[in-house]
């Protein structure tokens, strides 16, 4: 760890101030964020290894969920029930361990901004990433952001000591792929960037292939070692069955161009670059994400054409990492969700710091650098302030919001005390409330079922919102309306009889 201290030495006491600032500003996002159905759903394994010492959902829609439908991984959801079993269950309770990843992250941010770049350049690129769409996503718990930390802990490390650090760095790495899956693919740009310094090297075939070999062992050995974890959790019988299901999820995740959802994602390659563009630039068009990212090719091609050494270690290998996934997510992932874009946006932001970096040092004398800086520095926060101020304006509502909720949960949680059961139609109901109830688990509603008197449904605005005619057939079948949250998110109804 010595490499990450010495980093850590160019920071001045500004340096802590201002993360300091940006730490607190996110602990106070993470008490007052509403809980979000895919982080609710993901809590229901901490809570399941809690009461039942299973590692498992308590809603189940296939066989082996806790492994198969639920993606982000162990790193994140064992961590959180220690801090469930040790400290109770609780919204900040449940966000801790995400928190401490993210802010880990950002300070491996900072060090390297330290490092590389001027200050200002680090604090505009800040700005970026907190206009960006998916600030929310950062603090919930999800597996995007924490291998994405894994991701640049190792790069960091690589990039501080070279080939000292390299194998160590490439297990760290190798960590992303147990936290969420499809980081499987930063195996080829780590072996891309071998290939290209044995070329450059005049390595021999047979240290080049050693090499290659070992790469790869190592960046796939936590996978391996979880896998065969739960090959002994779930005994050879089973194992063979969870694998099975596992590939049938992956293959229901698909887009289906008959599907009703098909409307709601883009499915060619530039409807997908324009949603990472928005994702990145709020409000630009395309074509301006494109020229941004024609600049950061050219200033990383560079680096990699004169020789990959300890100095440019780190931006080649962040390089070829986001072009692996850029490629990918553009021309081969069917679903384009914004979760997919958030955890690149992280090295994205470096790379464009680099490349202003480039910028600037084409001018040789200080005051026309400074000026240069000035100039792009105060051109991208004016471009950026507005997004900033709306996003300001959304994370306001964050907490009038979790109150609608807790207030709906707490509702739910009188009517079971006195006896009703609550249905549900599907799973776009049932986690938020559920967790804030305390981990209650509801039926699920039938139209064509008789229900007992003391019989409710919970309705909800995200149903409508994403698959609005299921949503109305849903509604058919509901009678009165029995309570209602403040933000009128989530509904109670008493149903037909």
């Amino acid at each position: 760890m010595d490499a990450i201290s010495r980093m850590y030495q160019a920071f001045r006491w500004y340096d802590y101030v201002l993360l300091s600032a940006i730490f607190f500003y996110l602990f106070i996002l993470v008490m007052n964020m509403p809980i979000f159905y895919d982080e609710a759903y993901n809590l229901q394994v901490p809570i399941m290894l809690l009461r039942e010492h299973e590692y498992d959902t308590i809603y189940h829609t296939r066989l082996f969920d806790g492994f198969t439908t639920i993606t982000t991984g162990p790193t994140v959801l064992v961590p959180t029930f220690l801090v469930f079993k040790f400290f109770g269950i609780g919204v900040l309770r449940a966000r801790i361990v995400q928190y401490v990843y993210v802010v880990a992250l950002l300070g491996l941010l900072w060090g390297q901004f330290v490092k590389h770049y001027d200050r200002f350049i680090g604090i505009a690129l800040l700005l970026i990433l907190y206009s960006i769409p998916q600030l929310s996503m950062m603090l919930s718990v999800l597996g995007e952001f924490p291998a994405i930390f894994f991701v640049f802990f190792g790069i960091t490390l690589w990039g501080r000591g070279s080939h000292r650090y390299q194998y160590i760095a490439i297990l760290v790495m190798g960590f992303s792929v147990i936290t969420k899956l499809y980081f499987g693919f930063i195996l080829f740009p780590l072996l891309a960037l071998i290939t290209i310094r044995a070329i450059q090297t005049k390595k021999p075939m047979g240290n080049f292939v050693k090499e290659v070999l070992v790469t790869s062992f190592l960046f796939l050995l936590p996978f391996v070692l979880g896998e065969m974890i739960k090959f002994v959790y779930l005994g050879n019988i089973s194992y063979a069955r969870y694998l099975s299901e596992l590939l049938q999820y992956i293959d229901t995740q698909q887009i289906d161009f008959g599907s009703e959802l098909t409307s709601q994602f883009p499915i060619t390659p530039l409807a997908k670059f324009t949603t990472f563009s928005y994702g990145m630039f709020p409000g630009s068009p395309w074509w301006i994400t494109l020229i941004i990212i024609c600049g950061v090719t050219i200033t990383s091609v560079e680096k990699i054409i004169h020789g990959i050494n300890d100095e440019n270690m780190i931006f080649s290998l962040s390089f070829l990492i986001f072009t692996t996934y850029l490629l990918w997510f553009v021309f081969v992932d069917s679903n384009d969700w914004w979760r997919h874009i958030s955890p690149f946006s992280i090295l994205f932001l470096f790379l464009l710091g680099d490349l202003i970096n480039s910028i600037v040092k084409l001018f040789r004398h200080p005051a026309a650098k400074y000026i240069t800086i000035l100039v792009l520095c105060l051109g991208l926060g004016s471009y950026i302030l507005p997004f900033v101020v709306n996003q300001y304006k959304n994370t306001q509502m964050f907490s009038y919001r979790l109150s609608s909720q807790r207030e709906f949960a707490d509702t739910v949680r009188t009517y079971l005390e006195k006896g009703y059961q609550i249905g549900v139609q599907g799973w776009w109901q049932a986690p938020e409330i559920a967790f804030l109830s305390g981990g209650a688990k509801f039926l699920p509603f039938d139209c064509l079922q008789e229900h007992p008197e003391k019989y409710l449904v919970i309705y909800t605005g995200l149903q409508e919102a994403l698959v609005p005619d299921q949503a109305t057939a849903f509604k058919a079948c509901l009678g009165q309306k029995v309570f209602e949250s403040d933000d009128k998110t989530f509904s109670l109804y008493a149903p037909i009889r």
